[in-house]
């Protein structure tokens, strides 16, 4: 069986029980349609898109050790009955790094699923040889990339603005497709966003798509370094997350966006590496006699506290440390190592070991 289906396609191909896929790839860069698939295979399956016989593991955006546990789990669950009796969905998100790593046990375990459950794999990208047996004797669910037909965007950004109640000229509309361009999950994550940002306005309008996305994402760039410097990296995170899922402006005071992760994290990376050297131009300051009063601090007054913070809290060495790990990152990104999200995890984690 090779089917190559678009979300939305799913309902129809599913019903008939005895025809149904022996497991299904959502693949594609659009991490809303893939939750669309997820949502639209579990309704269609369990008669309940939030069924709690639809069972979610996630694998890590990066190879970990942890990979293992879910890994040998989400094999286990396929194979093991619903303990409510009825037909089961197990989904594993994320699974790009983890299948990547593990394909040889991958491609074990494509031999024989089993029949207990109907496995739903969720990622971006999957290796070649994975797929090509998925293609064989499953289903492919196309979320985003060469080969789907997602929808519209403009339809798409109205559609979602009236799913919070609100409206969006079209207009509007096309400005914000302009800042952010075509992608689904984006665009789904900005008009949430932008519908908080109305409050209890009915409309969505241009001053709030421009203070939001221009400003405010600038804003999540300095603010990760700002944030990482001083150690609270789950914040740091947070910000790194919402300017890869959300974009953020190609240069400072440019009304484009960009969602390319890896100039995204070169942004971030200077970020960090400018939030360093305010720090230990500081920390040289203080070393060299000028006082706490007369220190010369180069950025916003919130600067200024944040490195004054991190002055007090960490000592030189670890000061030095955080250095090399903003060199090497740059390093890395410039010459082939880990790239986008990956190398920012792989920055913030470093940090996070750091006292």
């Amino acid at each position: 069986m090779s089917r190559a289906l678009a979300p939305g396609a799913l309902s129809g191909a599913l019903r008939d029980e005895r025809a149904r896929p022996a497991v299904i790839a959502a693949v594609g860069p659009e991490a809303f349609l893939r939750e669309q698939a997820l949502r639209e295979i579990a309704g269609t399956v369990l008669g309940d898109p939030h069924s709690p016989d639809l069972m979610i593991l996630q694998g890590a955006l990066t190879t970990t050790d942890a990979d293992q546990e879910t890994l040998m789990r989400f094999f286990g669950e396929t194979r093991t009955g619903s303990l409510f009796g009825g037909r089961k969905v197990v989904a594993l998100r994320h699974a790009d790094a983890m299948v990547t790593r593990y394909k040889k046990d991958f491609l074990a375990w494509l031999s024989n699923p089993g029949s207990a459950a109907l496995p739903v794999i969720l990622a971006d990208d999957l290796p070649r040889p994975v797929m090509t047996v998925i293609e064989k004797m499953g289903m492919v669910v196309k979320c985003g990339g060469q080969g789907s037909r997602s929808q519209p965007p403009l339809p798409f950004i109205a559609e979602r603005a009236a799913a919070r109640g609100k409206r969006i000229g079209r207009a509007e509309a096309e400005l914000l497709l302009e800042l952010l361009g075509p992608g689904l999950t984006g665009l789904e994550n900005s008009v949430e966003i932008l519908s908080l940002h109305a409050g209890e306005r009915e409309e969505i309008g241009r001053g709030d798509i421009e203070a939001l996305f221009q400003s405010g994402r600038e804003g999540s760039v300095w603010a990760f370094g700002d944030l990482l410097v001083a150690g609270r990296v789950s914040e740091a995170m947070n910000e790194a997350s919402r300017c890869f899922n959300e974009g953020i402006p190609t240069s400072a005071r440019s009304r484009k966006m960009t969602r390319d992760e890896g100039s995204i994290a070169v942004r971030l990376v200077l970020a960090f590496t400018t939030a360093v050297c305010r720090v230990l131009d500081v920390r040289a300051q203080l070393d060299a006699g000028v006082s706490r009063r007369e220190v010369k601090i180069n950025g916003p007054w919130s600067a200024r506290q944040s490195t004054m913070q991190v002055i007090s809290r960490r000592r030189p060495p670890a000061l030095q440390a955080l250095a090399v790990f903003a060199e090497e990152t740059d390093r890395g990104l410039k010459s082939g190592g880990p790239a986008g999200r990956a190398a920012i995890a792989r920055l913030v984690a470093a940090v996070s070991r750091v006292p």
